[in-house]
């Protein structure tokens, strides 16, 4: 299994904020773990779960749409 790294450009200065991510592969509907065996081709679903105190002294920025954006690089093997 491959580390991964998550980045974000830019956060306010105090945010009381945590996130999960929940990896499954698709064709069989696995949560992928550290025992999971993965082939070349499997596809693989990400789903990046983020919360937020709104009790945090500064606010969360969100896009117009008023939602949280999030920029993941495409990684190259």
């Amino acid at each position: 299994m491959q580390d991964n790294v998550l980045a974000f450009r830019s956060l306010p200065g105090i945010v009381n904020a945590a996130g999960t991510v929940k990896v499954t592969r698709p064709a069989d509907s696995t949560t992928v773990t550290d025992k999971t065996v993965l082939h070349t081709n499997d596809a693989l679903n990400y789903h990046v779960s983020l919360t937020y105190d709104a009790s945090s002294s500064q606010s969360w920025p969100a896009n117009s749409a008023n939602k949280l954006v999030m920029y993941l690089p495409k990684a190259s093997i």
